[in-house]
């Protein structure tokens, strides 16, 4: 059991170098490649072009150290959350303003049912609108243009119910039982990122006392995540 664990770990630990490394290299090579436009014709329209990729690549570059320290937070199981009292239907509202710059550039419909009076619930309001926002992200990037995401929330007894359903291209089935695992990207996806955006949203969750699931009907026929929350009496 002790070498399993042991050859294991060192799998991992390869294919979290591998996946770094392959993420990394991008933005650098675009950056580099700008500086070397820079260099070779700094004209005014050359600079602004470098300006732009160098902006872009350098917020990229930042996105991965992001994951990366979200990552070592899981591993060492320091991440945390606040526990105030706060309106999870106003959390769920700013997440939709969030994304919705990218769900127009996407040519993505975003519709949403919420209820109508505050539901409240006691957590963290912006580590539960960082795990909103990236089911809904993900749910943007995964859905061709013309296709729909579709926000619903409800009170079910004492639980806050929110579920994020796309047209997109759905989830193997084989792969269900793995996509809140750390570094898991999916199967003919082309997806970029570390992977570890689903077990984050898992944690965040759990750390609330609520539950993730996840359901597709497989490749190219969409998928639904249905997050659970404890309803609070609190304030």
């Amino acid at each position: 059991m002790a070498e399993e664990q042991s050859a294991r770990a060192v799998r991992e630990n390869e294919r979290f170098v591998a996946i770094v490394s392959h993420e990394l290299r991008q933005p650098l090579n675009a950056a580099v490649g700008a500086m070397s436009l820079l260099e070779a014709n700094p004209t005014p329209a050359a600079t602004e072009r470098a300006r732009v990729v160098l902006r872009r690549q350098l917020m990229h570059m930042s996105t991965l150290l992001d994951d990366l320290l979200d990552l070592s937070r899981l591993t060492l199981k320091t991440l945390r959350i606040q526990r105030d009292a706060i309106d999870l239907r106003a959390v769920v509202e700013d997440v939709l303003e969030t994304v919705d710059g990218a769900a127009e550039r996407a040519g993505v419909n975003i519709e949403s049912r919420l209820p109508e009076s505050a539901v409240r619930v006691l957590g963290d309001a912006s580590r539960l609108q960082q795990a909103l926002s990236n089911l809904l992200a993900n749910a943007i990037r995964y859905t061709p243009r013309d296709g729909h995401v579709t926000v619903v929330m409800i009170v079910d007894g004492e639980i806050a119910d929110v579920t994020v359903e796309d047209t997109g291209q759905g989830i193997a089935p084989a792969d269900l039982a793995s996509i809140f695992e750390p570094f898991w990207r999916g199967r003919n996806t082309g997806s970029e990122g570390l992977g570890i955006g689903l077990a984050l949203v898992k944690r965040i969750v759990e750390l609330h006392g609520g539950s993730i699931d996840a359901f597709s009907a497989g490749l190219e026929r969409g998928a639904r995540f249905r997050v659970r929350l404890p309803i609070s009496t609190a304030g």
